[in-house]
């Protein structure tokens, strides 16, 4: 049996960064808190405080905080 320890991530969740999240612009380093934008067939969108955003990120970058 299967039995998750993940929390439900939606749409405008606070959450951070479990990885570096790429992409050809710049990255989130590790422990970068962000907020969940969209969720799309291939992951998480993801936004920072200071505007900067990537999409789909796949969906094992990042953790919900409590």
């Amino acid at each position: 049996m299967f039995v998750s320890t993940q929390k439900e991530i939606k749409v405008g969740d606070q959450c951070v960064t479990t990885k570096k999240v790429e992409c050809f612009a710049g990255y989130f380093e590790v422990g970068t808190n962000v907020i969940v934008t969209d969720i799309g067939d291939r992951g998480y969108s993801l936004s920072d405080s200071f505007g900067n955003e990537i999409i789909e990120c796949g969906w094992s970058c990042i953790k919900k905080l409590s």
